[in-house]
This record gives structure tokens, sequence and C-alpha cells, in this order.
């Protein structure tokens, strides 16, 4: 439980930051 409220705050701090990571590994799985 701890765990998954762990991983919620970090995409929340670094979303902003890794918007650009999620689109790229979004192509990735298009170009699959």
């Amino acid at each position: 439980m701890r765990y998954w409220i762990y991983l919620c705050e970090i995409k929340s701090t670094s979303f902003s930051n890794s918007e650009r990571e999620n689109r790229q590994h979004t192509n990735l799985i298009r170009k699959l």
C-alpha cells in the first residue's frame, strides 16, 4: 500500500519532467 502511494507521489512530482519520455514511450508502443 505504501509502495503504491510512493509511486503515485513520484508520478505526480515528475510528471512534467517525464512528459517527453512518456510521449517517446507511446511512440515506441505504436511502432510495435
